[in-house]
């Protein structure tokens, strides 16, 4: 919600879009805590609330959207959530706003949607793996935009540590998508990348799902102990981070018991 923050800060009726943004916080909690029905309802109250057509609250507006699809994702209606971040990063790109924060956090949950469509959804094999493929190379140049505007001369410093999170988070994308396409060691050599980048955030959501993705990669190759142990490490610091019954729980738990059923 950062073009929603910086609306609150410049806009002169402060108190209106301040609630606006005070709400689009409580929808994204609402998402993270797994009630994904009830933070669909929030975005789509806040977004009905926005009645300027200024640039800021047309930014605002996309935020919502880029939010409604990341709920989608989260609640497995995978092929929505693409078909909506295809048209968000098309109107972008078309308005030659490829680089911007906006367009690249669209363009890396338009390929994670790919990825996992691919993953989850009944095709066949041949498309599967076309999927992943494209959904890798979608990645890489998401990687190759970050790495531009990072070494771009414009950019501030406040600004570097927000793209080395979105480097480490695409990077994290794609590891999954190596791992779910079957090529384990690719996705293990990224996975303990990213680890590396992210290890100062401590047990953020972030670094949970890439400790969860190593121990998913260490039990495909056969270290059924040290990834029961991970996955375990991963329920508690989820229990710890959401709560008891939160779908990345139950997720990782599921993961322990099929680990555990292997031996």
């Amino acid at each position: 919600m950062l073009a929603a923050a910086e609306w609150v800060r410049s806009s002169a009726a402060a108190t209106h879009e301040a609630q606006l943004l005070a709400a689009g916080n409580h929808a994204s909690e609402l998402a993270s805590a797994g009630e994904y029905a009830a933070a669909r309802d929030a975005y789509a109250a806040v977004r009905a609330r926005v009645s300027e057509t200024t640039r800021r609250a047309v930014a605002f507006v996309l935020d919502i959207d880029i939010a409604l699809a990341r709920v989608d994702i989260l609640d497995g209606a995978y092929a929505r959530a693409a078909d909506a971040l295809r048209g968000i990063v098309n109107e972008l790109t078309l308005g030659g706003r490829s680089s911007g924060h906006a367009a690249r956090r669209a363009r890396g949950l338009w390929a994670e949607a790919i990825s996992l469509d691919a993953e989850h959804s009944e095709m066949p094999e041949k498309k599967r793996q076309r999927e992943f493929r494209r959904a890798i190379a979608m990645f890489a140049d998401l990687g190759e935009t970050l790495e531009r505007v990072r070494s771009s001369r414009g950019i501030l410093d406040e600004e570097r540590p927000r793209l080395a999170y979105e480097i480490a988070l695409n990077d994290a994308r794609a590891a999954n998508t190596l791992l779910a396409s079957g090529d384990i060691d690719a996705a293990l050599a990224r996975i303990e990348q990213a680890l590396d980048e992210t290890d100062h955030l401590g047990d953020h959501a972030l670094v949970l799902s890439l400790r969860h993705a190593h121990g998913i990669c260490l039990a495909r190759l056969g270290e059924a102990d040290d990834a029961e142990d991970e996955i375990r490490g991963v329920v508690e610091a989820y229990t710890l981070l959401f709560s008891d019954d939160h779908p990345l729980v139950a997720r990782a738990e599921s993961d322990v018991r099929s680990i555990a059923a292997t031996r």
